[in-house]
Parts: C-alpha cells; structure tokens; sequence
C-alpha cells in the first residue's frame, strides 16, 4: 500500500526514523518506483557551515556558487521499520571532482543520507514526498494522513495548526506504545 502526500512528518518523531538498508527488496522497490528506475545509494552527510537546516536548494545553490560543481535533484529515503517508507525531495551537492554529498544539516539523527537521485523532482513541489506503507494498520495510516493535513494547512497558511501537532503527537504516542521505538542510526 502506499500514500502519497506534501510536505515530509519528520518534526515530531526524528528518533523513529532511520536509514533504510537499501540493499532490501521493499526499499529498492519502493526507491524504483518513485524515481524512474533508479536505485538508492547512501552519502556521505557533511553540513557544511553556511548551511541552513533543511534548507536543500538554497544550499547547495550556495555551495555551488562558492566552489562549483552541480546540484542533483532526488529523494532521501527514510524509514520507521516496519511501518513506512518516506521519501522526500531532496537536492544534494556533486563537487567539480565528481564526490557526491549531502550538506544539508538536519534535525534527524542521520549518519549518513540514503538518496536516489530523480532529476524529474526539480519539476514538482520542493515539499513533495511519496509514503509507502509497510503494514496494514489503521494507526499508522491515521498517522500518515493526519501529517498530511497538517502540512497542506501549513502549505495554505504557513502555520502549523496546533490541533494538527497535537493530534499527531498523540498518535504517535500510540505508536510508539504499540510499535516500540527505534534505534538511532549506528
């Protein structure tokens, strides 16, 4: 099963997320399907100073114009396993001798940025994400679209409801209850 929805549901539960192994089937797949056939590699994450927290675009423009090479349009990948894949737009910066990585610091305790690179994503939304459900349960799909309301509210408005996060910290609540929480990456 699979939803997808704008925006990305990171704020409220970055410990459950981690990076996925991408050598296993349902993450190629899911990585596949999203991108036109391309396949998940993991980079190197290195915020680089003069960036901003998730701010992709802006700063790798920044980084390009202070040392060159290009940007590269995708998705990063992440997951809470066993519940849901998600993928949210994401640029990443390839350097004039041709290493790839991630500057972009964030609020997530990744170590390091599973990515597929979709040059298509530059035509979309820079808040697009695509969710694929892992497992059946009203919960989880209860969770998913409650943070898509929330994040369209926010796209309308440019706030975030506190209702929403209320709703969404409850939720999770539930999950994690339900579900247990994960590990960081290690």
């Amino acid at each position: 099963m699979s939803n997808r929805g704008l925006g990305c549901l990171k704020h409220c539960w970055a410990k459950e997320m981690i990076t996925p192994e991408i050598e296993r089937e349902h993450v190629r797949m899911f990585c596949s399907d999203i991108s036109g056939g391309n396949l998940p590699r993991i980079l190197q994450l290195a915020p680089h100073p003069k960036a901003s927290l998730h701010r992709c675009v802006q700063n790798v423009e920044t980084i390009v114009s202070i040392y060159g090479g290009k940007s590269i349009a995708g998705w990063h990948i992440s997951e809470w396993p066993g519940l849901y894949l998600e993928a949210r737009s994401h640029d990443v910066w390839e350097s004039p001798e041709g290493k790839i990585i991630d500057p972009t610091p964030t609020s997530m305790r990744f170590l390091a940025t599973a990515f597929v690179e979709d040059h298509r994503v530059k035509e979309l939304n820079e808040h697009t994400s695509h969710i694929k459900i892992l497992v059946d349960d009203d919960l989880v799909y209860d969770f998913i679209g409650e943070g898509d309301l929330l994040n369209n509210e926010f796209s309308r408005t440019g706030v975030f409801p506190l209702h929403r996060q209320h709703r969404i910290k409850e939720l999770l609540k539930k999950m994690i209850r339900k579900y247990g929480e994960e590990p960081f990456d290690s």
